[in-house]
């Protein structure tokens, strides 16, 4: 008797253990607004949650799809991190801590101009939001409401040829002066003397048949240095003309819209290659990111 006594007495101990243990976890829902699309982008399939408790440190990781996440942690006072995963072209760093945590485009292993600047890839489509402070209480189920902003900057670029066309065999677009990676506390870009001359790329695209082109530009920030775009072209005798023009200026308001277009006007002419960009405007932009 004396044995079924303590037996009764210590699963009642657990199971009080137990309830205890569970009344320290809050049962959270985290819904995406995704009102920020940009237009003729696509949500992104996958997402991370980074949970950072301000009073352990404990960092808690939760994957989610696009339309959010449900997620049984410790209550408490968290600072929050939200990103698309699984994003071509960028790698993380620095995710164990709020502050530390950034996103940088990988490099490319190819040389595509002949000084030594560093060409970076065209990342994909990157949507991200932080909390500063998001208070979890205990046994309390609630749903909060994320919304998702644009981490990518994009430059759409028209190219209008004239003059005689058909001797140019192919042509790419280039633009200095950008970070390496983002803050993704601050949205700030990683800029130092080290990044600054780096470069993002189209790559060399065949000339079609009509004289007008679009190109887009995808990157995650500008550094603090000049912003130079260059239009390289090949003729048919493997001739290669460039034109530069500097649209610092012109990118000044990129932090506020994610999209810029850009207008480039390029004549061929006996005495070389002009280019003149004529306009920029800034907008949501359409179209799809990440490079055509």
């Amino acid at each position: 008797m004396k044995g079924i006594l303590l037996s009764i007495i210590t699963i009642a101990v657990l199971c009080s253990c137990e309830h205890r243990e569970i009344n320290t976890y809050t049962n959270t829902e985290m819904v995406f607004d995704w009102k920020n699309l940009m237009s003729g982008d696509t949500k992104s399939t996958t997402m991370e949650l980074h949970y950072y408790n301000k009073e352990t440190g404990e960092h808690i990781v939760v994957n989610g799809n696009q339309d959010g996440s449900k997620q049984f942690i410790p209550y408490g006072t968290y600072q929050l991190l939200v990103f698309s995963s699984n994003v071509k072209n960028v790698e993380y760093k620095g995710l164990n801590n709020y502050n530390t945590a950034e996103i940088y485009a990988k490099k490319s292993n190819t040389v595509t101009k002949a000084s030594l600047d560093t060409v970076l890839l065209q990342p994909g489509s990157i949507y991200a939001a932080k909390k500063e402070a998001i208070i979890l209480k205990p046994v309390s189920e609630a749903s909060n409401f994320i919304t998702l902003e644009p981490y990518i900057k994009v430059i759409k670029v028209n190219i209008n040829f004239s003059g005689d066309t058909s001797q140019i065999n192919n042509y790419n677009v280039s633009l200095s002066g950008i970070a390496s990676g983002i803050n993704l506390a601050t949205g700030n870009s990683l800029s130092d003397t080290t990044n600054a001359n780096y470069n993002v790329n189209s790559g060399q695209v065949q000339m079609p048949t009509h004289k007008s082109q679009d190109l887009t530009l995808s990157f995650l920030g500008i550094a603090n240095t000049k912003n130079i775009m260059t239009i390289g072209v090949t003729l048919s005798d493997s001739t290669v003309l460039s034109a530069s023009a500097d649209v610092t200026d012109a990118l000044c308001s990129i932090n506020i819209k994610p999209v810029i277009k850009i207008d480039t006007k390029i004549d061929i002419s006996p005495i070389g290659l002009k280019a003149t960009i004529t306009d920029w405007k800034v907008s949501t932009g359409s179209g799809t990111v990440g490079g055509k």
